[in-house]
């Protein structure tokens, strides 16, 4: 059996956020949440529904604080990008590209930034 690598690219703004789910270098979903407890439910039981998928988002101050520490409390691997990329497409082919040649970092191995 071939495991396919699932990426999950994430765009948080002020109240909400733009998830997108690559596989195999093709968006194959994409969704809205709220920067909220239903909004992150709803990303944890997309999150539940493969086998070790990547969380990717870029740090946005303040609006990316909370999608941190849900992803901290519920234990999930992720990266978190201090770039600006423009198009969510460009993002997600940018870190699928980066998890191939294995440039990212597991968040379980580095220390927490302040």
């Amino acid at each position: 059996m071939i495991d396919i690598e699932i990426i999950f690219g994430i765009d948080v703004s002020k109240h909400s956020s733009n998830v997108a789910i690559l596989a195999d270098d093709s968006v194959i979903k994409e969704f809205k949440i709220t920067n909220d407890r239903i909004g992150y439910e709803t990303l944890d039981d997309a999150l539940n529904s493969f086998k070790s998928p990547k969380v990717i988002f870029e740090s946005s101050g303040i609006y990316s604080r909370s999608i941190r520490a849900f992803l901290q409390r519920k234990n999930w691997i992720y990266t978190e990008m201090k770039i600006a990329i423009a198009a969510m497409g460009r993002l997600i082919r940018t870190i699928y590209h980066l998890i191939k040649n294995n440039e990212l970092y597991d968040s379980r191995k580095c220390l927490p930034q302040h």
